[in-house]
């Protein structure tokens, strides 16, 4: 049987990430690799796990259309194409949720797409990126926009908090 290996950096340029961020995931597990040669080397198997494991979706005010895109950390959002230095001001929230049931994802999501429909005409290109990990059961929303957007999306998620 065939099972082809790649090295960090042809992993993180498959899954559209840095190389660190492929090296943080083999630390902690999320991706196996083995050394060989005193290099990591990802199996395709290995990386066919993850993947399978792993849902990523980018979601923008300005268009209806979901990118599906493998940025799933702050720093290689702000080293791509999605980020906008041409607004004064840009703020990002990490939001985790941790959950028993993929379902509990779909009240959340709604929650935040309200948020962007309301601001779809502002001049900050408000976003989100979504991450499911199954192996932790937990559902990780990056946000990127503008003070007021973050504003209304902290009011809506109020209600999903546990007292």
């Amino acid at each position: 049987m065939n099972n082809p290996y790649y090295s960090v950096d042809e992993v993180a340029n498959k899954l559209e990430v840095h190389a660190k961020t492929i090296r943080r995931y083999i630390y902690s597990g999320k991706i196996s690799a083995k050394k060989i040669g005193g290099q990591w080397r990802i199996y395709q198997t290995d990386l066919d796990e993850y993947i399978s494991s792993t849902t990523r979706t980018c979601h923008h005010a300005t268009s209806n259309n979901q990118e599906l895109i493998s940025e799933d950390d702050f720093c290689v959002f702000m080293d791509n194409h999605l980020f906008d230095p041409s607004t004064k001001i840009q703020l990002c929230i990490i939001v985790d949720l941790f959950i028993k049931d993929k379902s509990e994802i779909k009240d959340i999501t709604n929650e935040i797409m309200d948020a962007l429909n309301e601001f779809e005409n502002d001049d900050y290109n408000n976003r989100y990126n979504y991450v499911f990990d199954k192996s932790e059961n937990k559902a990780r929303f990056v946000l990127w926009g503008s003070p007021s957007f973050m504003e209304t999306v902290t009011k809506k998620l109020k209600k999903f908090e546990v007292k």
